[in-house]
Parts: structure tokens; C-alpha cells; sequence
């Protein structure tokens, strides 16, 4: 009898320092190096395609949080705010930083276009007189409801899912862009769009 109350007794403590470590390793958390992987699976990218990466234990709201901040070879800047605890992505703001670049594209592919289409040289006049006015070709326009595509597949949303969508055309920064915000829940998404291209130039979110 006192075997058995004993191996019982043990089977009990067992299950206590099971459930004892448990709760310390979910109090523990995440450790940096899953923070920045969740990051790096979010925004769809590698370690070996990046410039650098940066992540640092922090606080905010009284919350324990990883700030991951990193730059592709793309230029292409994100930062991250992680739950320490859960690995929830609490906050990320994505910018495009080259966009002086990718102007150069846009304007050497509407040269090419204009050159084709006009052997006399009147439409090149026409492509010069709108770069020296510094504004962008409107000939090329993805439309309000491509942006909206665009947006939607960048938060990682279906049309379903959404709450609410707000977007307006605007002129920024020498293009004209597609800039608004979206609703799922209680998470808010803002974006801004390159209107001819459909490019991300920047994006957001904030739980």
C-alpha cells in the first residue's frame, strides 16, 4: 500500500514540474533570434537578401517587445514590433526607400513609348514637357480597384475579410499614388500605392 501511495505521489509531483516548467517557458517567451524569423516570414524574405538586421528587447504600453528593423538589397525598409511573450506582430511600417530609382524607370519607360510611337520627335517634346513640369504620365493608371487588390493581398487579407476600405488618388513626392486604410478587426492597415506601376510604397499596421 505504500508503494502504490508513493508511486502515486511521484506521478503527481511529476505532472506539477511538468506543468511548473510550462508556465516558465511561456512566461519566458520568444527569444530574439524567432522574433526576427517571424518578421522575416511575415514581410516574405530571407536573411541572405537583406543589407542589415536589427533587433532589440524593449518595452512599451508595459509589454515586452522585440523591435526588428531590417533593409532588403532593394531598398526596401521594415520595422516590427513582436510580442516578446506570444510572437504576435503588434505593429510593422514597410517603405520603399528607392523611389528617386524607380521615377528613373518610369520615365525612361514612357521615353521608350513615346519614341515608338511617334517617329517625328512630337511626342518626345510632349514627354519632356511633362518631366520638366514634374508630374507623372497618366496614360498608365492600375485603377482605384487594382489598388484595392494590391492593398488587400499586402495585409494578407481577402475583400471578405475587411471592414471597411478608404483609398484616394493623391499626387506625392513627383507620382501620383493611391493612399488610404483598411479595417479587419481591430487591426488598421495604411498603405500608399504607386498609381502607374502598382508598386507599395509604404505600408503600416497597428493593432
Amino acid at each position: 500500500m505504500k508503494k502504490k501511495t508513493l508511486a502515486i505521489g511521484t506521478m503527481i509531483l511529476a505532472g506539477c514540474l511538468v506543468l511548473s516548467m510550462s508556465g516558465i517557458a511561456l512566461a519566458a517567451g520568444i527569444t530574439e533570434s524567432r522574433a526576427e524569423e517571424i518578421a522575416l516570414e511575415h514581410a516574405g524574405e530571407t536573411a541572405d537578401e537583406l543589407i542589415y538586421i536589427s533587433t532589440k528587447l524593449d518595452y512599451d504600453d508595459g509589454r515586452k517587445v522585440y523591435d526588428v528593423e531590417f533593409l532588403t538589397e532593394d531598398l526596401e525598409e521594415y520595422d516590427y514590433e513582436i510580442s516578446a511573450t506570444t510572437g504576435d506582430i503588434l505593429d510593422m511600417d514597410y517603405e520603399a526607400e528607392r523611389l528617386e530609382y524607380d521615377r528613373d524607370l518610369d520615365r525612361e519607360s514612357r521615353r521608350v513609348r513615346s519614341r515608338d510611337n511617334d517617329k517625328d520627335g512630337r511626342q518626345d517634346r510632349k514627354y519632356r514637357d511633362t518631366v520638366s513640369s514634374g508630374k507623372s504620365s497618366q496614360a498608365s493608371d492600375i485603377g482605384e480597384e487594382k489598388a484595392k487588390e494590391i492593398a488587400l493581398e499586402k495585409a494578407g487579407l481577402k475583400a471578405s475579410e475587411a471592414d471597411f476600405i478608404k483609398l484616394k488618388k493623391d499626387y506625392d513626392d513627383g507620382r501620383y499614388v493611391y493612399e488610404g486604410e483598411i479595417l479587419a478587426g481591430r487591426t488598421e492597415y495604411e498603405f500608399e500605392i504607386c498609381a502607374e506601376t502598382g508598386r507599395v510604397l509604404d505600408f503600416e499596421i497597428d493593432r
